[in-house]
């Protein structure tokens, strides 16, 4: 079977590198996640405690996912096409990838708000995954304990700084997982 081609934003990429298991879970989903240079420029940092406080380090997302799982797609075409629509509503690093899953009619990974709205808009026909619905997928694939799931949303809490929109069915999940 063939893996499931997905879009994703730089969001979606920090969040999955935040859980410390990015490539375990790309794979539990057998997804192959595609991107634009502009997106990955983007996905540079992770918070962590550090000896000093709260410090950032340097993520690197095709090492820590895989080359095999995680490629750059170059925009030519109707890529370009859709990137002229999409950069009228959004920053160039979030038109790119929506105009990449518009031209490849593949779902886009997000969970940034200003950009699904605008896929509801202007770009209905594109399906999106949120960061919890995808961890919730794979995770169940891979069998997680209580203990590494915790370990993952903790992960992408602090790490990712993330907190999930107050529309995602997943929420309640994932915040019931940082109070156990």
């Amino acid at each position: 079977m063939a893996s499931k081609d997905i879009v994703a934003d730089a969001c979606f990429l920090l969040n999955l590198l935040a859980t410390d298991r990015p490539r375990d879970l790309v794979l539990a989903a057998d997804a192959s996640l595609a991107t634009t240079e502009r997106a990955l420029r983007e996905v540079c940092y992770l918070q962590v405690d550090g000896s000093e406080g709260i410090e950032r380090v340097s993520v690197d997302a095709i090492e820590a996912i895989g080359a095999d799982r995680l490629r750059i797609e170059v925009m030519f075409g109707k890529a370009q096409e859709e990137f002229v629509r999409a950069a009228q509503f959004l920053r160039d690093a979030d038109a790119s990838v929506v105009a990449l899953a518009a031209a490849m009619g593949k779902p886009l990974a997000t969970d940034d708000g200003r950009v699904c709205r605008i896929l509801r808009e202007q770009f209905g026909t594109i399906t999106r995954i949120s960061t919890l619905e995808f961890l919730r997928t794979a995770s169940s694939a891979l069998n997680l304990s209580e203990s590494e799931l915790r370990h993952i949303a903790a992960g992408v809490r602090f790490r990712g700084r993330f907190d999930p929109p107050r529309t995602d069915p997943f929420r309640e999940w994932f915040l019931s997982l940082l109070i156990r």
